[in-house]
């Protein structure tokens, strides 16, 4: 965990020179550097305009492009969700549910490999349903498992347990960025995915996007944005924008 401590004054009465204690060497000594005035991103702001400038909080962007949102987040106890070995052995008892079993990609998934899969029941017709036992008892432990939320909102989700708590799954080639990336990285690794893969929650999408989305996401200048605005455990942390 990284502290910063801050002294503060109020606007009227600032001292004439800050103090700024920076850590090249996480593990070694600061190095001191004094300025006129500073940001409140801890940055020199001798020549900004307005010193005191912060970024706002923004529900759509300001440029027009297109919007991130988070992928889906099922709220299903496990239930819906298979490993490779896992979705085999259901497979083996369920055939049918081979329609239904699509990729599953989150952080991990998209940064370093491996599988996952989910039930996407979406729109899987009754009467196939009906048919298909073993993908009732998962629709069923669904249901039970969000009747036993103590959150509100989860239990009134047991009326659609074929649902998803949030539901993309996108029907053309998207963009995936995923929500917390090594700070060792000198891009954020922002990628092209598409159907019937299903983004999870753990990364962010942009659907219908264009080249220029991409070149802007990778480009050294939004990079450099994300290294001052994104939030950080350790880890660079990915914001809507």
């Amino acid at each position: 965990m990284h502290v910063v401590i801050l002294g503060l004054d109020r606007r009227k009465a600032v001292r004439p020179e800050r103090r700024l204690f920076s850590y090249p060497d996480i593990n070694g000594e600061p190095e001191e550097s004094s300025h006129a005035v500073l940001s409140p991103y801890l940055f020199d702001a001798g020549g900004l305009a307005d010193p005191h400038l912060v970024v706002r909080k923004e529900t759509k962007p300001i440029n027009g492009m297109g919007r991130l949102i988070i992928g889906s987040k099922p709220i299903d106890g496990g239930n819906y969700i298979f490993g490779a070995s896992e979705r085999d052995a259901f497979l083996d008892a369920e055939p049918m549910a081979a329609t239904w079993l699509q990729p599953y990609i989150g952080a991990r998934e998209y940064l370093h490999g491996g599988e996952r899969w989910i039930l996407a029941l979406h729109d899987a017709p009754p009467e196939a349903l009906a048919r298909s036992p073993a993908v009732r008892e998962r629709i069923a432990a669904v249901r039970e498992y969000r009747e036993a939320s103590r959150s509100a909102p989860t239990r009134k989700l047991a009326v659609t347990p074929r649902l998803y708590h949030v539901n993309v799954l996108p029907v053309g080639p998207f963009l995936v960025v995923p929500k917390v990336s090594s700070e060792r990285r000198e891009y954020v690794p922002v990628g092209w995915l598409e159907p019937p893969t299903i983004p999870s929650d753990l990364v962010f999408v942009l659907q219908g996007a264009t080249l220029p989305d991409f070149a802007l996401l990778t480009s050294t200048m939004h990079m450099a944005w994300l290294r001052h605005i994104g939030g950080r455990l350790t880890r660079i942390r990915h914001r809507l924008c």
